[in-house]
């Protein structure tokens, strides 16, 4: 009995599958009654779901399964991106995306990304994008906003439309100098950024004045892990709170010199992983906030 059979199949999770080459765009157009498809990488380390290229007709294939209501999918070329980005429909029900320049594909040529506000986005991976600008639309009280940020300042706004949004994975993006946008993920849990080398801010203090007063940042955040930023200088001007046990890691951050943390932050539980001597070097607004983490720094090699 092969797949093509299964014509009440509801769910089918192709995530993980990373030898998988191919899959026929008629046999997922022929599971009619598909509710949830799973298709997106699960992690830096998760290889390429689907051969990693959804093309622009698999998009349309997708918008015609009425029952879909949970999608994942990793995009890896201009015209998937774009369908995406156009499709209403697909945007509603996407849980997690990842966009990923593929090592030995052709590069991006898109250099504007509008990323719409998802509110069912749990997970967003970016990988080797090389995108320069990002604009984001969105409508609040049938008045239709419009905010435009170089991608180098790197703002994907909206006011909360990244509630349900839990982790963010960013690697080897290598025009972004601040990933500023992650103010409009409030229940963020997990935040990993590696090798972008031009990043100088996590949030940028010019950014932050300009689009938001009071919100509470870091709240939920549980694992922060920044790796490979040589620019990185500052991750936010002033202290945060994190929640107790969260857990801090910086490796190859040589001009991080200052943390957001007060004595209070984390209940003073913050534990905080990295090389001695930077640990040595690091500036504190308050030496007691030194002496607060300290039995909480966990060396690394």
């Amino acid at each position: 009995m092969g797949l093509s059979s299964l014509t009440k199949l509801k769910c089918l999770n192709l995530e993980g599958t990373s030898d998988l080459e191919t899959i026929p765009e008629e046999l997922i157009c022929g599971f009619s009654r598909l509710q949830v498809l799973r298709m997106g990488s699960t992690g830096f380390q998760a290889g390429i779901a689907v051969n990693g290229n959804i093309s622009y007709s698999r998009l349309e294939c997708l918008e015609r399964l009425k029952y879909l209501n949970a999608l994942t999918i990793t995009i890896c070329n201009d015209s998937a991106v774009e369908g995406f980005l156009s499709s209403h429909r697909i945007q509603g029900c996407t849980e997690g995306l990842c966009i990923y320049q593929r090592e030995n594909g052709s590069l991006f040529s898109l250099k504007t990304l509008c990323l719409p506000p998802m509110k069912r986005l749990n997970y967003l991976t970016l990988m080797g994008a090389s995108m320069e600008e990002v604009k984001t639309q969105w409508d609040e009280e049938g008045r239709k906003k419009q905010t435009q940020y170089d991608f180098q300042t790197s703002v994907i706004a909206s006011e909360r439309n990244f509630y349900d949004l839990r982790r963010v994975d960013i690697h080897n993006c290598p025009n972004l100098k601040d990933i500023t946008w992650i103010i409009w993920a409030p229940n963020l849990t997990s935040l990993i950024v590696s090798c972008c080398f031009s990043m100088k801010e996590i949030i940028s203090e010019g950014g932050v004045a300009a689009m938001t007063g009071d919100l509470i940042l870091f709240e939920k955040l549980q694992i922060l892990v920044l790796i490979c930023l040589l620019k990185l200088t500052s991750i936010h001007r002033f202290a945060l709170s994190f929640p107790s046990s969260a857990a801090i890691r910086v490796q190859g951050c040589p001009e991080l010199r200052k943390l957001p943390l007060s004595s209070n932050s984390g209940g003073g539980r913050i534990i905080i992983r990295g090389a001695q001597r930077w640990w040595n070097e690091l500036e504190w607004e308050d030496e007691s906030a030194r002496d607060t983490f300290l039995p909480y720094f966990q060396r690394t090699s």
